[in-house]
């Protein structure tokens, strides 16, 4: 791939964050109901903390993530690079066990192994682009 071809793929992912904020405007009208209609029942006690963390996860989690995350699969391509996200909830087991002293039933094990295993040939298969096609 050139480098005109690279520029315009990244430039794709840039502009990507407008279609995003796009779709949060669409469905906002179908969460914010539901959401008055919990608060009004059960009311907002929670916390200073908890807000806190609930801002963390809103704003480096999911909003600041994802213009990393879909920028390397632009890079990396979305066949590829899609695959990775297939080992998260075993990272997240693996830290579990180190930083929290949880307890992994070996079954865990065996299905992250298996996994991996998946992830790892479809990173060795080869890829037919449409423009390959």
């Amino acid at each position: 791939m050139d480098l005109y071809c690279l520029k315009l793929k990244l430039e794709s992912v840039r502009q990507s964050y407008k279609y995003w904020i796009l779709n949060l405007v669409i469905v906002a009208p179908f969460e914010v109901l539901p959401t008055i209609f919990v608060v009004l029942k059960h009311g907002l006690t929670a916390s200073p903390i908890a807000w806190l963390g609930f801002a963390y996860l809103s704003v480096f989690s999911q909003f600041i993530a994802f213009f990393a995350w879909y920028h390397g699969m632009a890079i990396g391509g979305v066949a590829r690079v899609g695959q990775i996200q297939l080992l998260q909830p075993f990272l997240t087991i693996l830290a579990s066990a180190i930083l929290l002293g949880e307890t992994v039933e070996p079954i865990a094990l065996v299905t992250a192994c298996l996994v991996v295993a998946s992830v790892a040939a479809g990173k060795k298969a080869s890829i037919k682009r449409a423009a390959d096609l």
